[in-house]
């Protein structure tokens, strides 16, 4: 699978330099670049060799009687709108493969250690976007939330809805809105590293479950969504990786 960056889509991505340079060109804080964490740790996973065949691995767990052709092509910090505001959300890579039946799809990445799933929950992310509003009219914080909500059918006014993590809901949709595929699977990659916190990890595995708790369904392999206006198949799994 060749790896590239969306701002130089023709360059592969095959050296642990050559990827830290396009994650910082598009990240802009070099900072987010440490060993052990969530970033350079995924270029490791994929540059190594292992991450392909693990990937595929969790993606054929999901496939009842299917499975991967192959891998195509991957991008890191890709972007996947889900709406039409500015500012897309960015998945920590995107992969575009095809199964043995010819089914296209999507995986959307996001790539932990112990990061946790932003500081807002849904509700906290609401706040904080009706004081945008107050300061800047012409802000579509608000707005960007209530079509979220309006897609996943629940209220923000709902509170085990509200206590959810924010960025939970817009990788999923962003997942969701891929075009011209006929699967679309969130990939999250736990990555038991030496900067690996215990608690924190437990305390984000907490709040991914009671996501897809909320919203999805159990099947072989990890969770389908429940919610019928999606174009494709849509898919979680979380996949814990010993470094």
């Amino acid at each position: 699978m060749k790896i590239v960056s969306p701002l130089n889509p023709e360059k592969e991505l095959d050296t642990l330099s050559s990827w830290k340079d396009a994650f910082i060109a598009i990240d802009k804080n070099p900072g987010h670049w440490k060993e052990g964490r969530s970033a350079c740790t995924l270029a490791r996973y994929f540059l190594s060799g292992r991450g392909e065949p693990e990937v595929i691995a969790a993606i054929n767990g999901l496939l009842d009687g299917d499975s991967v052709e192959g891998l195509e092509r991957g991008e890191i910090e890709t972007p996947c709108p889900f709406d039409d505001y500015l500012n897309p959300r960015r998945q920590d890579m995107g992969i575009w493969g095809r199964t043995k039946s010819g089914r296209r799809f999507f995986v959307g990445v996001e790539a932990k250690v112990d990061e946790s799933f932003s500081e807002n929950t849904l509700g906290s992310a609401l706040i904080e976007a009706a004081k945008t509003k107050a300061d800047k009219p012409k802000s579509h914080a608000v707005d960007r939330i209530a079509g979220l909500c309006d897609w996943f059918g629940v209220s923000p006014e709902d509170e085990a809805v509200r206590n959810l993590r924010y960025q939970l809901f817009h990788f999923t949709k962003g997942t969701a809105d891929v075009k011209n595929v006929d699967i679309s699977i969130m990939l999250l990659l736990t990555f038991h590293t030496p900067e690996y916190d215990s608690r924190k990890g437990e305390g984000n595995a907490a709040d991914w479950q009671a996501f897809v708790n909320r919203f999805f369904v159990p099947v072989q392999g990890g969770y389908k969504l429940n919610i019928a206006n999606c174009a494709s198949t849509v898919y979680a799994v979380e996949k814990i990786v010993i470094d």
